[in-house]
């Protein structure tokens, strides 16, 4: 089957070589970036579960030394640490006192989608790219047509 699409008509072995490269470089540019990140993050929700599971209102250190393991995580991390601010909570009603943390600003707005998984996965090149192969396929599909009606002869 592979020798009929290399050594079919009009070249179709350069077209059948241009996918399977397209396609090799989609694999090791986005999906296998992109299953690494699944698993960091993964792992980061996982350990803060575990931080939460705990009951008590983590450390910010500790935070950042056990979850936001990554470069990319640590650094929104410290970015968003600097919003943090300690605050002392009296005991009262059965509920223990002892050291909270207040923060100035969400942590939304550092750990964005834009921040965790579109720029590291370069998804806008990848959300172009079937209206680029669309284009592309549709130039190929008019030069196969003019190619085929300039040799055509009535008789």
């Amino acid at each position: 089957m592979l020798a009929t699409l290399w050594n079919g008509p009009g070249g179709t072995g350069f077209v059948f070589a241009l996918l399977v490269l397209i396609s090799l470089g989609f694999l090791l540019r986005f999906l296998l970036p992109a299953l690494i990140l699944l698993r960091q993050l993964g792992r980061a929700v996982g350990q803060l579960e575990k931080l939460a599971a705990g009951g008590q209102p983590a450390d910010p250190e500790v935070i950042a030394r056990q979850v936001m393991v990554t470069p990319r995580l640590a650094h929104l991390w410290r970015e968003y640490a600097q919003t943090l601010h300690p605050t002392e909570v009296a005991a009262k009603d059965g509920q223990p006192g002892g050291l909270r943390w207040r923060a100035t600003a969400l942590a939304e707005t550092f750990f964005t989608e834009q921040a965790l998984v579109d720029t590291p996965l370069r998804v806008e090149f990848y959300k172009h790219l079937p209206g680029i192969l669309t284009g592309i396929g549709i130039l190929g599909t008019f030069t196969g047509l003019i190619l085929g009606l300039a040799q055509f002869q009535v008789g």
